[in-house]
């Protein structure tokens, strides 16, 4: 009867065990997977982050950059590869932690823009890319100014056409090397000039 007893017990506390209280990390990463990071991309992160000797409050930390670029309605995507190319090179957490808010900070501004050219995310996304290859965001903002000014009247789809086509002629500019101040003047005469 006691050793039935026993094993009753201990088949009660297995299930008991398995109830426990996530720690914090993984209910962060549950947080992540259900605002719609992709499983693989975080799967890896976490990896990395265990690679690297990432204590709970660092990983956390970098975390909440990607929970807070969901929120925004930002792409997990870009912060979360900063992240792991911070973590290949062996970057410090805190340092690793600011890069991420910067790409952070560059699409939030870049969504900006193209919500303020009636666009979607695929033009936020080559506005970002944009800044990433060296358009400075005052250029941008003046860029963005224009083609808005520039495609008011136009029929929608041609908008869209229009606003995309010049959008990844600057990207491309801007990753060719072109100087920010000189893709804002050769696009921006073309735009009043009326070029499409």
């Amino acid at each position: 009867m006691k050793r039935s007893s026993t094993i009753l017990l201990m088949a009660l506390m297995v299930p008991l065990a398995a109830l426990a209280a996530p720690t914090a990390l993984e209910q962060s990463t549950a947080n992540l997977l259900a605002a719609g990071m992709e499983r693989g991309t975080l799967e890896r992160l976490n990896q990395s982050l265990v690679e690297r000797n990432y204590g709970e409050e660092q990983s956390l930390r970098v975390h909440a950059v990607i929970q807070n670029a969901l929120a925004a309605g930002l792409p997990a995507g870009p912060v979360a590869l900063k992240a792991q190319e911070g973590l290949s090179k062996n970057v410090e957490p805190a340092r690793l932690v600011g890069a991420m808010q910067r790409v952070q900070a560059r699409y939030s501004f870049a969504y900006a823009q193209a919500r303020s050219l009636g666009a979607n995310e695929k033009l936020g996304n080559t506005l970002a890319e944009s800044l990433t290859a060296g358009l400075q965001e005052r250029d941008c903002d003046r860029l963005t100014t224009q083609l808005r000014d520039r495609s008011r009247d136009m029929q929608r789809d041609r908008q869209q056409d229009y606003l995309n086509e010049s959008c990844q002629t600057i990207r491309e500019l801007a990753r060719q090397g072109v100087a920010s101040g000189t893709i804002s003047r050769v696009m921006g005469a073309a735009i009043n000039k009326g070029y499409t």
